[in-house]
C-alpha cells in the first residue's frame, strides 16, 4: 500500500496519527510538526533518541574553543537551556510560520538586555516585528520564571546565567542552519524533540 501522505512511496509503517500506513520518510518530515502523533507511539520514540544524537553531532561540530564553551553551559545550567529550548518548541507551534531567523534576532536583542544588566544598565531592546517580539517575550518570561521559587518568590535567573544559555542557543541555531540549511532546522527540531508537556532535563546530557 502507499503511503497516504506522499502517495509514491510504500507505506512500511502503521501510523496512529493518520489511521494508513506511512512511509518513513513523511513520518520523519511530519512527526509531531504536522501530524498529532501520540506519546505512546515507537516511532515518535525512535525518531526522539536519534534526534538526541544528532543534537551532539551538531554540538560536536562547533569551533573547539566554542564548543567547549557551550559544553559547560550545558552542564552547569541543563534545566534553565531545556526551559527555553522547551518554551522555543510551544512558540513553533503557536506561530506557524515562525523561523529561525527570528529566534536567532529574538536572542541577540535578549542577549543585549541582559549584558546591558551585568553592567548595571537598565535596557529593555524590542522588536517591531510581530514573531520576533512574541518569542523575545516569551523567551523574557521564561528566564524570569526560573529564578523563582513555588512561592513566586525571586528575580529570575542573574544576567550572567542568562547569557550563556541565550548564548548557548544562539550558537545551536547558527550550527543546524550551517548543517542542514532549512529556514526553520532548528526550531523545527525542538518542536519534534519535545513532548507536549514539559519534563525535566535537558535534550543532551553530558
Amino acid at each position: 500500500m502507499k503511503c497516504i501522505w506522499c502517495g509514491e512511496r510504500k507505506g512500511k509503517r502503521e501510523c496512529p496519527a493518520a489511521g494508513a500506513p506511512v512511509c518513513p520518510r513523511c513520518c520523519g518530515e511530519r512527526r509531531v510538526l504536522s501530524a498529532a502523533c501520540p506519546e505512546s507511539c515507537p516511532f515518535l520514540e525512535a525518531g526522539r533518541e536519534r534526534d538526541a544524537r544528532v543534537y551532539r553531532k551538531v554540538l560536536a561540530r562547533l569551533p573547539p574553543l566554542e564548543r567547549e564553551r557551550h559544553e559547560a553551559t550545558l552542564e552547569r545550567h541543563p534545566e534553565a537551556i531545556a526551559r527555553l529550548e522547551y518554551t522555543l518548541a510551544r512558540q513553533r507551534f503557536r506561530q506557524r510560520d515562525l523561523a529561525d531567523r527570528d529566534v536567532r534576532e529574538a536572542v541577540g536583542l535578549l542577549l543585549e538586555s541582559y549584558r546591558a544588566g551585568e553592567a548595571g544598565i537598565l535596557y529593555e531592546r524590542t522588536s517591531e516585528n510581530p514573531r520576533v517580539e512574541g518569542v523575545r517575550r516569551e523567551i523574557r518570561a521564561a528566564v524570569d520564571a526560573l529564578g523563582r521559587s513555588r512561592e513566586g518568590e525571586g528575580a529570575g535567573l542573574p544576567a550572567g546565567v542568562a547569557v550563556e544559555c541565550l548564548g548557548f542557543i544562539r550558537s545551536l541555531v547558527d550550527a543546524f542552519q550551517a548543517e542542514y540549511g532549512a529556514d526553520s532546522a532548528y526550531i523545527d527540531f525542538l518542536a519534534r524533540f519535545f513532548p507536549g508537556e514539559e519534563e525535566g532535563g535537558s535534550i543532551l546530557t553530558l
